[in-house]
């Protein structure tokens, strides 16, 4: 059975993956997103014990920064990646259901849910390792990348 834990940001791996998770984001979209946009941080990956998993950051977007050009999707951090299909890759779900977690926000113009993976499921070798590595017991459920 899946849970859902609330991140310990004080750790060093967990603000490390925040920092990843926004610099990722940023550079993707040309956006200025910071932890203070952050409503919630949280680990999930499905069958991951409870304090394991993927990091989650809830983001809300202001009123001041909308409308942005964050979009649904998988975003890979490298060009490479499109090619090499392992490699971190931002992905920002439409919401919750499938192998998303329950605490994922639905996609809107004001909120959205991202977090990193291993590699872009996209590419047939990316599917592998982002299902060993980021979503079966193989992978250790790492925070992220």
């Amino acid at each position: 059975m899946s849970r859902v834990t609330p991140a310990k940001s004080g750790t060093p791996p967990l603000a490390a993956c925040e920092s990843a998770i926004l610099s990722a984001l940023n550079n993707r979209f040309k956006a200025q997103f910071t932890a203070g946009n952050v409503t919630r941080r949280f680990q999930f990956s499905k069958g991951a014990a409870d304090g394991s998993g993927t990091l989650n950051l809830n983001i809300n977007v202001p009123a001041s920064m909308q409308p942005t050009k964050v979009a649904v999707g998988r975003f890979p951090v490298n060009p490479a990646t499109y090619v090499l299909g392992a490699g971190a890759t931002l992905h920002i779900p439409p919401g919750p259901g499938g192998a998303d977690s329950p605490l994922t926000l639905p996609f809107s113009a004001s909120q959205f849910t991202a977090h990193l993976d291993s590699a872009l499921p996209y590419n047939p070798i990316g599917l592998f390792a982002h299902l060993i590595q980021d979503m079966s017991n193989l992978g250790g459920y790492k925070p992220c990348p």
